[in-house]
């Protein structure tokens, strides 16, 4: 990622699709099945296939595989560097043991005979609890050490694609479009409540990735956003862009020559003075001559007065007339200043 350059490394499946992937990397000096890295891949034919890899190597080689299961591995997730948990599209989860290769347990998720069932999304929460999203509509969480039913919630009217636990929290989203958040309270593992929810995706959500204290989602509305893990239900999400967006400029005739000019950039807002040039015969023959994009002349370079910034992206910005006072606002608050 810091050369920005591809690897170029190709692996073979063993011909067969790959639904979900989930990576694990280890601290210097650390290994396991011989590499720094590895990769659990849940697989269309329903084998887990794990690839590992030396970090700054470019070499990626099949590690270990497990056997089939009578349906296909749609999700996978890591639980403490070493055990796997895979969901199937009947119901079927399985947890698993790396280094010893051993299945701990299996669950058949199929909990009404007539109704299929699709793992779509896995995650464990940090005490080893399991958390699954499936096409029932319903966010399920599983006891880690014998696999028994904890807690189901069939908060969604759709499919649930993505689950992500964050602390005491849970995350799930889905074919709805809905975001709902599910909060641990009380010392019990059977103390968890839907404690609200929202609705920012115009169609279906596909994705959800947490980095720090921080959630994205991503769907077929092609936008993608970002929340305030800790203050979900408290703040708007923000619109994240693939290009920065074009600044808003305003700028206000000053006395003489001088203007002053403000700049809103996404989290900032510039105020610039500027000089003018003098709209003499010489400088307008040369204005009616000059090529739209080229750069004006002038007496003295503009000059960055002031630069307020704000704790979240910027929407409006405006400079009175006067150019006594200066205002924007964000998602939460407006700002004055004079």
């Amino acid at each position: 990622l810091d050369e920005r350059q591809p690897k170029k490394l190709s692996m073979d499946a063993s011909g067969s699709g790959i639904w979900s992937m989930k990576a694990v990397s280890f601290d210097s000096g650390t290994r396991l099945l011989g590499c720094t890295s590895l990769i659990a891949c849940a697989c269309d034919d329903g084998a887990l296939r794990i690839f590992g890899m030396e970090i700054g190597s470019g070499e990626c080689n099949l590690v270990q595989t497990y056997p089939n299961a009578n349906c296909r591995l749609l999700s996978v997730a890591w639980y403490k560097d070493r055990f796997v948990v895979m969901g199937g599209s009947d119901g079927y989860l399985s947890y698993r043991d790396i280094v010893s290769r051993k299945e701990i347990f299996s669950i058949n998720g199929k909990l009404e005979r007539n109704l299929d069932i699709n793992i779509w999304s896995i995650d464990v929460l940090e005490n080893g609890d399991i958390v699954t999203g499936d096409s029932s509509g319903s966010v399920r969480i599983w006891d880690g050490k014998f696999g028994s039913l904890l807690k189901s919630f069939p908060v969604h009217k759709r499919d649930v694609l993505a689950v992500v636990a964050h602390k005491s929290k849970i995350f799930s989203t889905g074919v709805d479009g809905q975001i709902n958040m599910l909060a641990h309270e009380g010392k019990g593992p059977m103390q968890w409540g839907l404690k609200g929810k929202k609705r920012p995706h115009s169609h279906d959500v596909m994705s959800l990735a947490l980095s720090e204290n921080t959630l994205f989602s991503g769907g077929n509305d092609t936008r993608l956003l970002a929340y305030d893990a800790d203050a979900f239900l408290e703040r708007h999400p923000t619109n994240l862009q693939a290009y920065g967006e074009v600044p808003q400029i305003q700028v206000t005739a000053g006395v003489g020559n001088e203007s002053l000019m403000i700049c809103q950039q996404l989290d900032a807002v510039e105020i610039w003075q500027i000089t003018t040039l003098d709209q003499d015969r010489n400088v307008k023959a040369k204005l009616s001559k000059g090529k739209e994009g080229e750069p004006l002349e002038a007496k003295v370079s503009p000059k960055l007065l002031a630069v307020l910034s704000s704790s979240s992206n910027v929407f409006c910005s405006a400079l009175s007339p006067d150019r006594k006072y200066v205002a924007y606002s964000n998602m939460t608050s407006l700002h004055l200043y004079s």
